[in-house]
């Protein structure tokens, strides 16, 4: 991709988009959400060209950086813990085979993880807020904090031999690209200055 790609990934309701509206108010940056990819496809074949479909979208408009709210982690996730088991095949064959060229396309790969509790308990205010597709976060939670400082969990994610080579040698929280965000250090922010001042340090 030609513009600066900020890859935002996390369990429902822990902060992506409040932290991409920063972005977006603060910083001119594209959007690209499953929601406002024109297939709208809930599939692992979208990836790809959702990349450069935002990566066209951004350059026609002068936008930079381009968010993905949510990609291949996101996806390697939620797929290990609620597919059946030949879309976690076909979904882990998928990773794996471009897993090397997606580390490469993310400046920043941000993991949304508010402490584990206090998540939870926010999660349940907003599944009586708004719809949520999915109900108990609590295995996706681990999951993406078991990736991110390498722990192993009793976790669908951790039996896996891509979840383990991920968690290898501390997590990903080893790599130079990602960065951890927690939405509740910003909550009393109204004007959503915080988050925009920690975009502005952390990923651009």
């Amino acid at each position: 991709m030609g513009q600066k790609v900020i890859q935002i990934e996390g369990p429902d309701g822990s902060g992506k988009s409040y932290l991409a509206q920063a972005l977006i108010h603060d910083f001119k940056a594209a959007y690209i959400h499953v929601s406002n990819y024109p297939e709208k496809k809930q599939t692992i074949l979208q990836h790809e060209p959702m990349m450069a479909f935002g990566d066209d979208w951004a350059h026609k408009r002068d936008l930079s950086p381009v968010v993905l709210d949510r990609h291949w982690l996101t996806l390697f996730v939620y797929s290990m813990i609620f597919d059946n088991q030949s879309d976690q095949v076909r979904v882990l064959n998928f990773i794996g085979e471009h897993l090397q060229q997606w580390r490469q396309i993310a400046d920043r790969i941000v993991f949304c993880l508010p402490p584990k509790q206090e998540y939870l308990t926010r999660f349940e205010k907003i599944k009586s807020e708004r719809p949520e597709l999915y109900t108990d976060m609590s295995k996706v939670y681990d999951a993406f904090w078991a990736l991110y400082y390498g722990k192993r969990l009793d976790n669908p994610v951790c039996h896996t031999l891509l979840g383990r080579w991920l968690m290898s040698n501390g997590g990903m929280a080893t790599w130079p690209n990602v960065r951890l965000y927690d939405y509740t250090q910003h909550l009393e922010d109204f004007d959503n200055r915080e988050p925009a001042d920690w975009a502005k340090e952390n990923l651009l």
